[in-house]
C-alpha cells in the first residue's frame, strides 16, 4: 500500500490504532486529532476480557487479549492489570439443553465456539460457575440458573495510557503526520477525499472518520449517509467499598458492570436508555447512578459502599446495530470514506484485533475506490 495516502480522523483508541497498523504496512497517513479530554477514551473503564455473547464479538476480543498479553510493549503503553473477569448470564428458554436443576456442561450453554475458543487461545483461563460457586463468591439473589463465565487472564488496561504510548510511537514514524484541528467536512471530490478546515491537511486517496460520537455529526455536516450510527450516552461512577470486592464484572440479569478501581474502590454501572443525545454535552442520569449503587447492594452484600462516590464520568460514544467497532465504507462517498467507530464504549476489549484486521483490508485493495 506504499503511496496510499490516508487520512484518519479522531485520535481516539480506534483511530489512534488504525493509524499505527497502516503506518506499519506502510501507507502515508495524517491523523487529526481534536480534544482528548472529552473524547470516550478519556473515560472509558477499559475492561478487558475474551468472552462475549455474540461470537463476532467475543473472536475479536479473545484475540486482542492474546496479542496484548503477548506483548510487552503494549502492556506497558495500556498498564495492564490482570484480575479475572466474570460475566453473569441467565440461559433462555431457546439455549437447547439448559435446567436449573442440573449441571452445566460447556456444550449445553450454546456458546461452545466462544468457549472453545478462549480455551484453544488462552487453556485453563475460563471456568463456569453455577449457582453454589456464584453464592460462595459472594453474588446473592440471581435469578435461578444464572450461570457464570469466569476469566483468569482477564482484567483491565488505561486506554487513555495506551493512547499515549501509541502517539509517541506514531510520532517517530516519517510516514506519519499528527495534525490538531477539528474537521468541518470531508468532501469526495475528483479522485480522492478533501479534508476540510485542519491545517496541513488537504485531499487524500481515503479518509477513514473514527471520531466517537462526532462521526455522524460529521458525516452529516459534509452531506454523506450517517450509516446507522447514533449516539449513545454512557456514565459511571467510583465508589470507596469495604469487604471483598469481586473481578471486573457484567451482571447482564440486572444490567450491573464493574470493576476494581486502586485498592478499595469500585467503578460501577449500568447501561443508560438514553439515545440520540447532544456530543458535546451528554445529559447523564441521576436515576441510573442510583440504579447502579441499588444493585450492587443486592447482588454483592458483602461488599459495602463506603459515602458518595469519589469520581464520576457522563460521555457519551458512537453506537452501530450490532454494537461493535468495525470498519463500515459510507455508502454514498464511492468508496473513498470509510467509517471506524461503532462500539457503544466497548471498543477496549476488542480494538486490536479490529484495528489489526480493518489496515490489513484497507492495505488489501478490497475497499480500493471504485
Amino acid at each position: 500500500m506504499s503511496g496510499t495516502r490516508i487520512c484518519v480522523i479522531g485520535g481516539g483508541l480506534a483511530g489512534s490504532l488504525l493509524a499505527w497498523r497502516l503506518a506499519s504496512v506502510g501507507a502515508a497517513v495524517d491523523l487529526v486529532t481534536g480534544a482528548w479530554e472529552v473524547d470516550a477514551t478519556a473515560v472509558s473503564g477499559g475492561v478487558v476480557r475474551g468472552f462475549e455473547r455474540d461470537p463476532l464479538l467475543s473472536a475479536a476480543a479473545t484475540s486482542s487479549l492474546v496479542e496484548l498479553r503477548a506483548s510487552r510493549t503494549l502492556r506497558h503503553w495500556a498498564r495492564y492489570q490482570e484480575f479475572g473477569s466474570l460475566y453473569l448470564y441467565r440461559p433462555t428458554r431457546g439455549d437447547q439443553g439448559i435446567r436449573d436443576d442440573q449441571g452445566i456442561p460447556p456444550a449445553d450453554l450454546g456458546l461452545q465456539p466462544q468457549l472453545n475458543d478462549l480455551e484453544a487461545q488462552l487453556p485453563g483461563s475460563i471456568r463456569l460457575l453455577d449457582a453454589r460457586d456464584l453464592a460462595a463468591a459472594g453474588w446473592a439473589r440471581l435469578p435461578a440458573g444464572t450461570i457464570g463465565v469466569a476469566e483468569r487472564h482477564a482484567g483491565a488496561i488505561s486506554p487513555e495510557g495506551l493512547r499515549r504510548g501509541v502517539f509517541a510511537e506514531l510520532a517517530r514514524r516519517p510516514a506519519v503526520r499528527l495534525l490538531a484541528g477539528s474537521v468541518t467536512a470531508v468532501r469526495p471530490a475528483g479522485g480522492g477525499v478533501q479534508v476540510d478546515r485542519v491545517p496541513g491537511a488537504g485531499e487524500y486517496d481515503l479518509a477513514v472518520i473514527a471520531a466517537g460520537r462526532w462521526t455522524g455529526p460529521l458525516l452529516e455536516r459534509s452531506g454523506l449517509t450517517a450509516d446507522g450510527l447514533r449516539t449513545k450516552c454512557v456514565q459511571y461512577s467510583v465508589h470507596e467499598v469495604s469487604g471483598p470486592r469481586p473481578p471486573a464484572f457484567v451482571d447482564e440479569t440486572s444490567g450491573l458492570y464493574g470493576r476494581p478501581v486502586g485498592r478499595d474502590r469500585m467503578l460501577l454501572g449500568v447501561p443508560l436508555d438514553m439515545w440520540d443525545v447532544d456530543p458535546d454535552e451528554p445529559p447523564g442520569s441521576a436515576r441510573a447512578r442510583a440504579d447502579a449503587t441499588a444493585w450492587a447492594a443486592l447482588r454483592l452484600p458483602r461488599m459495602r459502599i463506603v459515602g458518595p462516590p469519589t469520581a464520576q464520568a457522563v460521555s457519551a460514544d458512537s453506537y452501530a446495530d450490532p454494537p461493535t467497532l468495525a470498519l463500515r465504507p459510507v455508502p454514498d462517498a464511492d468508496g473513498r470514506v470509510l467509517t471506524f467507530a461503532g462500539g457503544s464504549g466497548g471498543s477496549a476489549k476488542s480494538a486490536f484485533a479490529v484495528s489489526r484486521e480493518a489496515a490489513a483490508l484497507l492495505s488489501s485493495g478490497r475497499l480500493a475506490p471504485a
